[in-house]
């Protein structure tokens, strides 16, 4: 299964948009709510789904935190 379907069947419902973007050069960038969660340029390694799936918990965790 792809990274983008894994996503899809366990947080379609918080997802009102998902964008793949083609680029050059090796790029592979997994940005969430505008914060760059992984960058293959960067790391020198595709991303792991455990990893995303993570940042994404803990992104929509954060926006879901009660203010205090």
């Amino acid at each position: 299964m792809s990274l983008t379907q894994a996503l899809l069947n366990d947080y379609k419902s918080y997802i009102s948009d998902l964008r793949l973007v083609p680029a050059t050069g090796g790029r592979f960038e997994v940005t969430i709510a505008g914060d760059l969660v992984h960058s293959k340029a960067a790391s020198g390694k595709l991303p792991v789904e455990a990893e995303i799936k993570r940042a994404f918990k803990e992104r929509l965790d954060a926006l879901q935190a009660p203010s205090r």
